[in-house]
This record gives C-alpha cells, structure tokens and sequence, in this order.
C-alpha cells in the first residue's frame, strides 16, 4: 500500500478543551496540522498533529482540509453578510 501524505488541515476557529484529558488539544486559528488520517474528518474528533510535535484528538467541526478552504471562506462570507 502506497503511503499517502498527510493531508494538511487549518484551525477554522480557537478551540480550548473543557479538559485535556485523552489527547485533546488546543486550536488556535489559522493554524495548520497535519491530519492523520483523511477519513478522520467524517468523524467527530479527529487526529491531528502540530509539524515535529505529538498527536491531539481535536474537534473536526473546528477543521477545515486546506484544499477546501476556498469553498469554506465563500460560504462563510455568504452567510456572514448581512446579520
């Protein structure tokens, strides 16, 4: 089996867990991570790592896969408009 390259995901928002039990971490926006496995992203939490650092459990709704972060920032400004 091919080994694919971790696919690159960015902090959509900050996210402080509640506690940092069982892995989880902290979010800062903007910032990217290495996700270790893409089908992560269909679950609630999901893998993630910080470049030459462990992995954390974060919540994949606070990510967004760099490659569809155009789609992202377009349907955020639609609905961010007008409030």
């Amino acid at each position: 089996s091919t080994q694919e390259s971790p696919e690159v995901v960015i902090a959509v928002s900050d996210y402080t867990p509640d506690t940092l039990s069982r892995g989880t971490g902290s979010l800062k926006k903007g910032e990217r991570f290495l996700l270790r496995r893409s089908s992560d992203m269909a679950r609630k939490w999901c893998h993630v790592r910080r470049e030459n650092e462990g992995h954390i459990f974060a919540p994949s709704s606070f990510l967004v896969k760099e490659r569809d972060m155009p789609d992202f920032e377009k349907t955020t400004n639609i609905n961010s408009t007008g409030g």
